[in-house]
């Protein structure tokens, strides 16, 4: 058992990925799945529903606590948000882990052949392989999350049951017990490549909305006590295939309007960062442009 963290690049060329390790449980982790939609009916009574942005507010609060280096962490990483910034949290440093998928799973399947961890870097518990044992995991016993991209954004829980870890990079997550009896669950929806799967507790990419900036979301009694109760929303990474051969310091959202398709500013196919909303709406640091800071889509 690991403990809950918090990780992140800076606003600064070549910078090195910041980190904060809780040496104790939150006080509470609260989970609500959003989406925004449009709906309308028509005279005749005809039903209509656009969906658009979908999310999930995180809620993370950890009450009381007094150390007060904890405090000054907690604010520089308040500081970077407000900013623009993006944060990875999990609830266990040692099951940070997610993978995309590398076949399509149909209605009724029961394993999920996965690539290996996307986010092996994002805490210095985790690996880039699958396992059953160590600190590694696919969550072996855990429960994940299979995710594909939105704008329809389906997603389901399962309990990871068995993992078969096979050749060229393909690992196959067992959802059903199979032996001595069936847990008889399944997936209920087409998952296409490039879904992203990851366990449960483990977001990769946070940010914080707009009007949550200047709330209290560091709060302290007398300087003694402190107590962090912030709410992030979650953004689902659009993964593919592709994703595995591209270094994880130069991964995260992938922008298809780059070149080959994975977002990578050094591919040979990829002159310019694409016209992607990140794009336009961080440039750099000094105003510079994307195309100079190699981390600014992880921002």
């Amino acid at each position: 058992m690991g403990n809950p963290f918090f990780s992140w690049w800076s606003h600064s060329i070549g910078a090195m990925r910041e980190s904060i390790v809780l040496d104790e449980s939150l006080s509470d982790l609260q989970i609500t799945p959003i989406r925004d939609v449009s709906d309308s009916i028509s005279l005749s009574g005809r039903y209509s529903k656009v969906t658009l942005r979908p999310s999930i507010k995180v809620r993370i609060t950890l009450e009381r606590f007094t150390d007060r280096h904890l405090f000054r962490k907690f604010s520089a990483m308040i500081n970077h948000l407000e900013r623009g910034g993006w944060v990875a949290f999990g609830n266990d440093d040692a099951k940070v882990w997610g993978a995309t998928l590398m076949m399509k799973t149909f209605q009724g399947g029961r394993t999920f052949t996965c690539g290996d961890n996307l986010y092996s870097t994002y805490a210095a518990g985790s690996s880039s392989l699958v396992n059953l044992v160590g600190t590694t995991v696919a969550p072996y016993g855990d429960e994940i999350v299979v995710e594909s991209h939105p704008p329809e954004a389906k997603r389901e829980y399962f309990t990871l049951l068995d993992v078969t870890v096979g050749s060229s990079g393909l690992n196959a997550l067992s959802v059903d017990t199979f032996s001595p009896t069936r847990s008889l669950d399944h997936s209920r929806e087409d998952y296409e490549t490039g879904t992203l799967v990851r366990h449960a507790d483990f977001y990769p990419k946070l940010f914080l909305p707009g009007g949550a900036i200047g709330g209290a979301l560091l709060t302290h009694e007398h300087r003694i006590a402190y107590t962090l109760d912030i709410e992030l929303e979650y953004v689902i990474p659009m993964k593919t295939a592709q994703s595995l051969d591209v270094p994880e310091n130069n991964d995260p959202v992938l922008q298809p309007t780059n070149g080959d398709g994975t977002g990578d500013p050094q591919d040979s196919a990829a002159s310019s960062p694409g016209d992607g909303l990140d794009t336009l709406v961080y440039m750099g640091p000094g105003g510079t442009g994307a195309v100079t800071d190699p981390f600014w889509w992880d921002k």
